[in-house]
């Protein structure tokens, strides 16, 4: 489906690939905070593409893990 829940999920895997690529590239203190940012978003997003939820509970973890993103990239930006 082009226009759907499953198209929201794999933008938003996109995303934290390209996120967890950035933040590999930072110095070692800040890459392990940022690491384990990022391994609290996953495991929300493996919910996602795993699990039948409701409407709701879907929506509930999908904006759970935009805001968790938009802090990794918050925290990138800082120097």
């Amino acid at each position: 489906m082009f226009f759907g829940f499953d198209w929201k999920i794999r933008r938003l895997r996109n995303r934290w690939n390209r996120l967890r690529n950035k933040a590999l590239r930072q110095e070692k203190e800040k890459r392990i905070r940022l690491l384990e940012m990022l391994d609290d978003v996953e495991n929300d997003l493996r919910v996602l593409e795993e699990q039948e939820l409701t409407r709701v509970d879907r929506y509930r973890i999908m904006r759970n893990v935009e805001n968790g993103l938009r802090e990794v990239e918050i925290a990138l930006k800082e120097e």
